[in-house]
């Protein structure tokens, strides 16, 4: 898990090693501090969006402990040596702390 604070958008780069589908979230009570938008882009920064969520029912964030939905899940299908960047974003603006949790292919 990457644990970033105050930073919107922040965007990771990732390489998976393995092909298939990928599990990336800011669901994390403790960590993630506000209402985050997750979105995943290949190849750079810039590039074609392949993935977004805004909220997930169930992933949760410290905003919404009695009923979790304000983090966001994603499960793109990836390729083994491609780039991808993963934007953390917040929904209107919001930002805070967040963990980015990213489970690659098995």
């Amino acid at each position: 898990m990457w644990t970033t604070s105050n930073v919107r958008p922040s965007a990771s780069p990732m390489s998976p090693a393995v092909s298939g589908v990928a599990t990336i979230d800011t669901c994390n009570a403790a960590a993630t501090s506000y209402d985050t938008v997750l979105y995943v882009r290949s190849g750079s920064c810039g590039g074609a969006q392949i993935s977004c969520n805004d909220d997930t029912t169930g992933c949760g964030t410290s905003t919404d402990v009695a009923n979790p939905h304000r983090g966001s899940r994603v499960r793109p299908t990836v390729v083994a040596g491609q780039t991808y960047f993963i934007v953390v974003d917040g929904y209107k603006g919001k930002s805070g702390n967040f963990g980015l949790t990213v489970i690659p292919p098995p």
